[in-house]
């Protein structure tokens, strides 16, 4: 799988019931004991709501003491044991008998208009899913500045369609042939009717969404 991080990673296969799951249980709860973190108060985020950083956030005089200069590194990574602590059992879960087509892509896209204060450059997040879990994923900055914020979202959907088309290929090798196009919620609507007139990405639709919803929300 694309995207996905596999270091001590667990898989547990049921050929009956056709599910596969994964899991990092283990290895989170020895780092939770390792670091004294098993009793913590858990986190709901990884980080702190509402959290944005800029150059202007250094010191632009260092302190010499290494530990004064990384108490907000220690700060931040503890929050982010503490929200480990209360997801530190949660699995992905691939199933034949999911709600979705089995064998089909689906996705969401998202955008963050000028998510970096520094540049200006808006952040592109996609997930496409089958069978129930993730199959690729990605979270990153995009490499031009967006002037607004339907050429963000058209960024966004250009480079969850290439994903798609490529992973079509695959699957189509695979002997899971994809009949359909693609379909990728957006929580915006600006440049989802302009990738459906101007067709510029085959085999990928966009449904626009009017409220926010998780990846991982079964509400159509």
């Amino acid at each position: 799988m694309r995207g996905l991080c596999n270091i001590n990673c667990e898989v547990t296969r049921d050929m009956e019931k056709g599910t596969t799951y994964l899991s990092q249980t283990h290895y989170a709860e020895e780092v939770l004991r390792t670091d004294n973190f098993w009793n913590a108060i858990p986190r709901l985020t990884p980080m702190q709501p509402n959290t944005h950083f800029n150059k202007d956030d250094c010191d632009k005089n260092p302190a010499p003491d290494f530990h004064r200069h990384i108490r907000g590194i220690v700060l931040a990574a503890e929050h982010v044991l503490c929200y480990l602590r209360g997801t530190w059992n949660q699995t992905i879960l691939y199933s034949r008998d999911c709600h979705t087509n089995p064998n089909f892509l689906w996705g969401w896209v998202d955008t963050d208009w000028v998510g970096d204060t520094d540049t200006r450059r808006s952040h592109t997040r996609y997930i496409l899913m089958m069978n129930g879990g993730p199959n690729s994923l990605k979270s990153r900055r995009q490499d031009n500045v967006s002037l607004s914020t339907s050429e963000a979202e058209f960024v966004s959907a250009s480079l969850a369609g290439q994903e798609a088309i490529y992973l079509r290929e695959t699957l189509t090798n695979l002997g899971f042939s994809q009949t359909t196009p693609e379909r990728a919620r957006a929580e915006t609507g600006g440049a989802d009717q302009w990738v459906l007139k101007r067709r510029e990405l085959p085999g990928f639709a966009m449904v626009n969404e009017k409220k926010r919803l998780h990846p991982w929300d079964t509400q159509h």
